[in-house]
């Protein structure tokens, strides 16, 4: 398996699960799209070998996104992991909406980086356009 940086592992989980919740009601807005190129540019995608020039995914990214669910928990503090839920928490408002769906996909980025439950409870309570939502277990 290829060694990544950090940064690299970052961009991999953050392009994965920001897609998935702008993805989440089956349609992609202008400010959505925005927002995808503000924090995950295809440049920097194709930079870290993550895109081919067709923009199709290549095997490096697979390879990413499953280290990053073992790195990025054991080489990123509580507070860090926490941040970058916040960036998928500003995908989710990219559409001025936030829906049950895109709060299934922030639990489970959580999961996937191993955030405490009170951690994260006292986060989605300092966040009050999320915290009103039950958000369902994740499956």
């Amino acid at each position: 398996m290829s060694d990544f940086t950090i940064a690299e592992l970052r961009l991999a989980f953050g392009y994965h699960f920001a897609r998935l919740v702008l993805e989440s009601d089956r349609t992609i807005t202008l400010s959505e799209n925005d927002f995808l190129q503000r924090h995950f540019a295809r440049e920097d995608m194709g930079a870290a070998g993550f895109m081919d020039s067709a923009g199709a995914f290549t095997l490096r990214h697979t390879e990413a996104l499953r280290k990053a669910s073992v790195t990025l928990p054991e080489e990123l503090s509580v507070e860090e992991r926490l941040s970058l839920i916040e960036v998928l928490l500003g995908a989710s408002l990219a559409d001025s909406t936030f829906d049950t769906d895109e709060g299934s996909i922030l639990e489970q980025a959580a999961v996937f980086l191993h955030i405490p439950d009170d951690a994260l409870d006292t986060w989605l309570a300092s966040h009050a356009s999320v915290a009103v939502v039950d958000l369902p277990e994740p499956e």
